[in-house]
């Protein structure tokens, strides 16, 4: 008679009620990891974890006539919803995409064209929350912990997860990559600086985003047909029109850039560095001519003349 094997027992694994509510609503295992669980950082959205536990400003504002019942039920309708994201991201298309441009096409590019490129590439998306946070606070002073609080959550988990990824995702989708350097330099030029932090230098060091926006235009100098033939096609028309442009400053401002050129060729010695300074100067000549020409500063200006700085600058 052939000896009968014992039945192998069944593997347990453990069940646990405990996971994020971004992976119930997805209705896949949570590994509960913290600060952020690791569907949240592959798929690079809010995690129940990493939430600020004082929640939106929203919650606090509730009426004191609302009825535990009526509370109850406006909890469980919006569980599933990041009510403060798209508070930011209405916010984004309504208000901030107004901020970055008098010209109606540059609107409408920020206004739609930005969140859509966003929607194809998350770490975009957060940047604009990100600087729409940083807009809200400006405008609601009594809630500007909380959103400055939100900007800064959002744009560090886009940038870590940007630059960690970042050839990659120049070889997948450039604009997206372009986009977020654009906002991030914002971001930098945006946020709030501590007291022994100044423009130009940070903590005894050049400020960041002085880098971010020379590395804007390597991204441009690495895809420049894509970029120009995509999405961003206004921003880098901009930049063209500035180097064609032949305006000469007023006689007072020329005097100025004059005797700052003048000094540079005193004090410069080695010739490979003076024409960095020169080409620095004479981008600087151009933004000021725009500006005396059109008499708006459009943000534009700044973002085309930094991309067009040499990259050793």
């Amino acid at each position: 008679m052939a000896s009968t094997l014992p039945m192998r027992g069944r593997r347990t694994h453990r069940k646990s009620r405990h996971g994020c509510q971004q992976c119930k609503a997805r209705k896949i295992k949570c590994d509960e990891a913290k600060p952020t669980c690791r569907n949240c950082s592959k798929h690079v959205v809010d995690c129940t974890y990493s939430l600020p536990s004082g929640g939106s400003p929203a919650q606090s504002q509730r009426s004191e006539g609302t009825s535990p019942q009526a509370s109850n039920l406006c909890s469980c309708a919006s569980s599933d919803l990041a009510v403060h994201d798209l508070e930011l991201l209405h916010h984004f298309s309504t208000s901030t995409a107004y901020t970055f441009s008098r010209h109606p096409a540059l609107q409408t590019f920020w206004r739609i064209d930005a969140p859509q490129i966003g929607f194809g590439a998350h770490y975009t998306l957060r940047a604009m929350l990100a600087i729409s946070a940083l807009h809200m606070a400006y405008l609601r002073p009594t809630q500007k912990q909380f959103y400055v609080s939100q900007a800064e959550h959002h744009h560090s988990v886009a940038l870590k997860f940007v630059t960690s990824n970042m050839t990659q995702l120049m070889n997948e989708n450039s604009s997206a990559v372009f986009l977020f350097s654009i906002l991030t330099s914002f971001f930098s030029c945006a946020k709030p600086r501590k007291l022994d932090d100044l423009l130009l230098f940070q903590q005894g060091r050049i400020s960041e985003w002085l880098v971010l926006f020379r590395g804007t235009g390597t991204i441009v100098e690495y895809a420049q047909e894509v970029l120009r033939s995509g999405p961003l096609a206004a921003f880098l028309s901009i930049r063209q029109r500035r180097s064609d442009y032949h305006t000469t400053l007023p006689i007072q401002r020329q005097a100025f850039m004059d005797e700052l050129e003048e000094l540079v060729r005193e004090e410069v010695k080695d010739q490979h560095e003076l024409q960095i300074y020169l080409g620095a100067i004479q981008e600087m000549r151009v933004s000021y001519a725009l500006w005396s020409d059109t008499g708006v500063w459009e943000t534009g200006m700044s973002l085309s003349g930094c991309c067009g700085y040499r990259r050793s600058f």
